[in-house]
């Protein structure tokens, strides 16, 4: 997977949670995002910004060092883009088309990595299994109120850390992510704002000009460009 940003430094992780509004939800969600990832003998560090709306818009747009535009990549429902514009190609379909092993199976379980809410069973502490509306069983693990590891019986597993209190809403700032395929990626937040105006054009990608090809011919050396 390959997601890069606005090279900042992350900040120390706030642990004070006081103050937080107990009926707020992460509605949007803008923020710079520091990306770690190995799939097979391919691992690396990358940055990039990331916007998401609920329950499943997201725009990811991936720098170089040099501030050139490495990738940028959309997730609307279940339609995912990824455009590579120095191969002025864009790679547009079902998120379910995405081939397996390449690295990019994170982008689709998006979604349900972002879905913080507490399940409505079950104690501030523990885990409680989880049967609908999720596509397949879940087991939420929870600590003090507070989502700290979800796993789904297809192996999709994302365990969070460093919560802060951002707008009165309790934020993640670390997510770990392993696949179903055995990607491993971990996301890292810095200077996120909540719950801000987030248009429907700022999850458009531009696509004049570029080749665009189904999700399902898209091999894992794009993600490397």
């Amino acid at each position: 997977m390959a997601l890069v940003s606005a090279c900042s430094t992350a900040r120390p992780v706030d642990t004070d949670l006081t103050g937080l509004r107990p009926d707020a939800l992460l509605s949007t969600l803008s923020a710079n995002v520091e990306v770690s990832y190995r799939n097979g003998d391919t691992s690396g560090t990358v940055r990039g910004l990331m916007i998401y709306r609920r329950p499943d818009r997201f725009r990811v747009v991936l720098l170089s060092p040099f501030g050139s535009t490495l990738m940028e990549a959309a997730l609307a429902g279940e339609e995912l883009t990824l455009l590579y514009p120095s191969q002025q190609t864009a790679f547009r379909g079902n998120v379910g088309q995405l081939p397996l092993r390449t690295g990019l199976e994170a982008w689709k379980l998006l979604p349900w990595i972002f879905d913080l809410r507490q399940p409505r069973e079950g104690s501030d502490s523990g885990s409680v299994v989880q049967h609908q509306p999720q596509p397949q069983e879940e087991t939420v693990r929870l600590n003090g109120g507070l989502v700290v590891e979800k796993r789904r019986t297809g192996g999709e597993l994302v365990r969070y850390a460093g919560y802060r209190n951002v707008g009165g809403v309790a934020l993640a700032m670390e997510y770990e992510i392993t696949t179903a395929d055995g990607s491993w990626v971990k996301l890292r937040l810095d200077e996120p704002e909540v719950n801000g105006e987030l248009a429907d054009q700022a999850f458009s990608v531009t696509l004049q000009g570029v080749r665009i090809l189904p999700l399902s011919l898209l091999r894992g050396e794009e993600q490397k460009n």
